[in-house]
């Protein structure tokens, strides 16, 4: 057992691994609270503006201008309901993240998708429920544009202030590491001293000998400096032949009112780690997760048949339209064919309206590049616009791609790309898109070397493992708005 009252010193440490800080005041743990809380309750503020929004518009327009204040109670169902499901999809998208709250520039678009679909979803339900006809049109439209305005503005002001506080050391967990051999040596060695997000507070360790580790007094001294100190969290970094010491040292810890993690074996530290799964008496780490199977596969499936199949009907006079213009411009075929990988890396031809020269690809493949003049000019306005796409929808009905997803790139950019960049060919664990994470966030054109293909896949990465309806709603909700605004097309 531990003797927890033996006189320690709680700020002794490996002189030279890591440098921490010194132990805070009073006042400054106050500040620090203070700082915290105000990021836990960002989000409320957000919603609390949407509903607050959403009344405003309805006294100003239902009440005076239209004269019928009595009829504001039907209101209250969707101004109660829209803001905390707007809630839900911003969180569970990750936009109350910290780093998404101080990328402001970054995730404008990714606010609008999820703004989008809040109040689509909240106009589809209204009218599964007869309720559309009991409120104002011209209501539910301005508070859109009222809500979205003042998200963006708040967004400003959150990036600015949050921003000011990272850099300040404010909203950084303070975290003190425990260990000794190759794991605690790798993790010191690999910290990031810049890290935003964490602050090592104090380190209590054996260096790289186990045998020479004092655990019993290193963890006094722990648990000393979390009982005079705010520490949030402690790092266990020890060997995997060592499963006692760790028992002990969780056991020792588990009085404190403090997250722990555990560092993952030396030689390890790339290997993503997703959680634990438990098999009858066995456990292991989950490296990878299908985000798209079971229920998840057939509600995609379903969103995919239902959108390209409305959109076809919808957009069907456009299509024509844009063929009649490839026609009448250059000769050649108006659908341009080209075989692209897929799912589970199998190949498949893509279908686009034709943008160049029919004969553009005679000396093989060679990508668009600003101001090529193979390009033609209905074909400049169709990929600053992304309507070449629209012929993917029948990709999508046959099921070769899905409306968002990756966006499929050419065999030859597969071959160059996926020996340089680690979990490249993970993008294919997922149908392709039309649209995708990568293209709302502006990472679409031509990708003319491997920085700006990480970008990319970073984006793809993205998608792949937090992929959800209501992201892809998002997506869809965001794309026409990035059309707009696309800088990269050529």
């Amino acid at each position: 057992m531990l003797q927890n009252d033996t006189p320690v010193s709680a700020w002794e440490h490996q002189a030279g691994l890591v440098q921490y800080s010194r132990p805070k005041t009073g006042s400054e743990w106050q500040r620090l609270r203070n700082a915290r809380l105000k990021l836990d309750l960002y989000g409320a503020w957000e919603i609390l503006t949407v509903a607050a929004s959403g009344f405003a518009a309805a006294w100003l327009y239902v009440g005076n201008v239209l004269d019928a204040a009595d009829t504001i109670g039907r209101y209250h169902w969707p101004i109660v309901t829209l803001p905390l499901l707007m809630g839900l999809i911003f969180s569970r998208s990750g936009l109350y993240d910290l780093d998404a709250i101080t990328d402001f520039a970054g995730k404008l678009g990714s606010v609008a998708g999820a703004v989008t679909a809040a109040f689509v979803s909240v106009a589809i339900l209204g009218s599964l429920l007869g309720e559309t006809d009991n409120f104002s049109r011209v209501w539910f439209v301005s508070w859109f544009g009222i809500s979205l305005t003042l998200l963006w503005l708040l967004r400003a002001l959150a990036a600015r202030t949050f921003s000011r506080m990272l850099v300040q050391g404010e909203l950084r967990k303070r975290a003190a590491i425990f260990g000794a051999g190759p794991q605690f040596r790798e993790f010191l060695e690999k910290f990031d001293t810049e890290n935003r997000h964490l602050e090592i507070s104090a380190v209590f360790g054996g260096g790289d000998s186990v045998a020479a580790f004092e655990a019993e007094r290193e963890l006094r001294k722990l648990t000393m400096l979390a009982r005079q100190q705010s520490i949030d969290l402690v790092i266990i970094a020890l060997p995997n032949d060592h499963p006692e010491l760790i028992a002990r040292a969780l056991n020792a810890l588990s009085m404190l009112a403090v997250d722990i993690v555990v560092a993952p074996p030396a030689g390890f530290s790339h290997v993503p780690m997703l959680g634990v799964h438990r098999f009858g008496h066995h456990q292991f780490i989950e490296v990878q997760h299908a985000k798209v199977s079971g229920w998840g596969k057939i509600l995609k499936l379903l969103e995919d048949y239902a959108i390209a199949s409305v959109a076809l009907l919808g957009l069907s006079w456009l299509m024509l339209a844009i063929a009649l213009a490839i026609k009448l411009e250059s000769k050649g075929p108006v659908i341009y064919k080209q075989r692209r990988t897929g799912l589970n890396n199998k190949e498949f031809v893509v279908y686009k309206f034709r943008t160049m020269a029919a004969e553009a690809d005679a000396t093989g493949f060679i990508q668009a590049q600003p101001g090529d003049a193979r390009v033609t000019k209905i074909g400049r306005l169709l990929r600053r616009t992304s309507l070449d796409e629209l012929p993917q929808l029948f990709n999508v009905i046959k099921g070769q791609m899905s409306v968002v997803g990756p966006r499929p790139h050419p065999l030859e950019l597969n071959e160059e790309y996926a020996p340089l960049l680690r979990l490249y060919n993970k993008r294919h664990s997922v149908k392709p898109g039309i649209t995708g994470w990568a293209q709302i966030n502006d990472h679409r054109g031509p990708t003319m070397d491997a920085e700006a293909m990480r970008k990319r896949l970073s984006c793809d990465l993205y998608y792949v493992d937090n992929w959800s309806i209501w992201l892809d709603l998002r997506i869809i909700a965001a794309t026409p708005f990035m059309s707009m605004i696309h800088r990269n097309a050529v």
